[in-house]
């Protein structure tokens, strides 16, 4: 079970700044399109391999994702840019400028957010409810890694900032609220190595 999880994780955490290129407008929320699959499915994974394996597990498994992501993006990109191309792939280059500096942003903002603060917020909170958990470290790491985001992957861009934090932020804590409601089953089920 822990391996699909973390193939889960690690499949989000490369398709997130990918989709971060498009900025949706949804019911008056400006935000980037990678915030849907980050916060729902990556941060409901790390919070159920933080529930069930502990924090050490967790945060093992945020610096595998930082790794495999610096390592495809250092060797993978700048390979596909060497090799010859159409006159169509014109653009394909400064699409993928604008997928590094998201991705630079990205691992910035939710390795911080999660390593430093989510994983061990949860942790600390055990003797409440596994949702009460989620909501107390996503009010803090959410924030975080959402004005981090925004900040260095739109710097320089002339979009609302201001804007499109307050935006994600409010949706990320509604959907952190969904997101703990999906992952809750999992949760609950019996942990790997106890007895109970």
């Amino acid at each position: 079970m822990k391996e699909y999880i973390k193939m889960l994780f690690m499949g989000s955490v490369i398709l997130a700044p990918i989709l971060s290129n498009k900025i949706l407008t949804l019911g008056g929320f400006t935000l980037p399109g990678g915030m849907l699959i980050a916060v729902v499915l990556m941060y409901g994974l790390i919070d159920l391999i933080n529930y069930r394996y502990g924090q050490q597990e967790a945060r093992k498994m945020l610096v595998q994702a930082l790794v495999v992501r610096l390592f495809l993006y250092l060797t993978i990109v700048p390979l596909i840019l060497a090799l010859p191309g159409t006159a169509k792939a014109i653009g394909f280059a400064s699409i993928l400028a604008q997928s590094f500096k998201l991705m630079i942003a990205g691992e910035i903002s939710v390795f911080v957010s999660q390593y430093f603060f989510d994983v061990p917020i949860f942790n600390y909170f055990k003797r409440f409810p596994f949702v009460a958990r989620v909501m107390a470290s996503d009010l803090v790491s959410q924030a975080l890694q959402t004005v981090g985001f925004v900040l260095i992957g739109f710097m320089g861009q002339n979009v609302p900032h201001f804007k499109m934090i307050v935006s994600a932020y409010a949706m990320r804590i509604i959907f952190s609220a969904v997101k703990a409601l999906i992952f809750y089953p999992g949760a609950v089920i019996k942990r790997e190595g106890t007895t109970s």
